[in-house]
């Protein structure tokens, strides 16, 4: 309010100038300065009750090393004479025009987080007076650990069947090995295939997760992040089995399908575990233990989250 405060009193002591030398030029100013503050104020009360900022956000969870696409778009009276802005989650303002505004939001690390409503404000064009509201409401969303592979992970998995014929096929995705490619499907017009071998029961890799000790969410990250690596490595390359804190059993993972996604969105999430997990009888021979109380002691940077953009507890 000090702008407007200091415009009014600057329009009072020129009224009180031109009425004292009998200046109409001067008196003209005053009218024209308080006409455009009253101009200004009814335009904006205005648009606080016929203007709204609908927030759109494109997906609900990315990967640490994407941005989250936050999109802006003004509904009801477009035509009335304010800016429309909101914050950026940095501490500045974007407008919002007729095609909307798109924001890039960066969390930096896994984990669950909320986004809470996105600040808005209204100006008058004279930027004398200024509103601010709300757009969208408290929303989840989950930040995935970029998968990083260990050196200890073996280009394939031991027991795998030897069988030169398809027990089925999948779509290709990139990382599959092109030995196993199905080029008869690829001949067939249908497209990149790649031959799905089965394996032995037995003899499965097994990646165990271990949250045991982690001394900080930095040592929780980077235990996501190599887990994610190795899991997914094993995957592409014949199936693995991934035990995680909690779990009574393993879980099996042949490629980046539904089991992948499914135990990439737990890693993001992983806390400290209250006791060690072990191999179950039966899972076959472990190709790694990732163990959070192992990650390497060099500090983590600190990562700022976007304002508005809350943690779990």
């Amino acid at each position: 309010m000090k702008r407007p405060l200091a415009v009014l009193t600057a329009a009072v002591g020129v009224c009180a100038l031109a009425a004292g030398v009998e200046s109409t030029a001067l008196l003209a100013l005053a009218t024209g300065l308080i006409l455009l503050m009253a101009a200004g104020w009814s335009g904006l009360v205005l648009s606080t009750r016929r203007l709204g900022v609908e927030r759109t956000i494109s997906v609900f969870e990315v990967q640490e090393d994407a941005p989250l696409r936050v999109h802006f778009t003004v509904q009801g009276a477009t035509w009335l004479p304010v800016t429309v802005e909101v914050e950026d989650h940095r501490g500045g303002w974007v407008k919002v025009d007729d095609g909307g505004a798109w924001l890039e939001l960066h969390v930096g690390q896994p984990g669950a987080y909320w986004l809470q409503p996105s600040r808005v404000r209204l100006r008058d064009v004279s930027g004398l007076f200024q509103r601010e509201s709300a757009a969208g409401r408290a929303e989840p969303l989950l930040i995935l650990p970029v998968p990083v592979a260990s050196p200890a992970i073996r280009a394939v998995a031991p027991g795998l069947s030897e069988d030169l014929e398809p027990h089925g096929v999948r779509p290709y995705v990139p990382g599959s090995p092109f030995t196993r490619v199905h080029w008869p499907s690829l001949a067939r017009g249908a497209g990149l295939h790649v031959r799905q071998v089965a394996p032995l029961a037995e003899g499965l890799p097994l990646v165990v997760v271990d949250t045991v000790g982690a001394g900080s969410r930095a040592a929780l990250h980077w235990a996501a992040r190599t887990a994610a690596g190795s899991v997914l490595t094993l995957a592409r390359n014949g199936g693995c089995r991934v035990l995680l804190p909690g779990d009574p059993s393993a879980t099996s993972v042949f490629d980046s399908g539904h089991a992948w996604r499914t135990v990439h969105r737990r890693l993001a999430k992983l806390d400290p575990s209250p006791s060690r997990l072990t191999r179950p009888v039966g899972m076959g021979t472990a190709a790694l233990r990732v163990s959070a109380a192992s990650a390497p002691s060099v500090p983590a940077p600190a990562l700022e989250l976007p304002t508005g953009i809350l943690g779990r507890d």
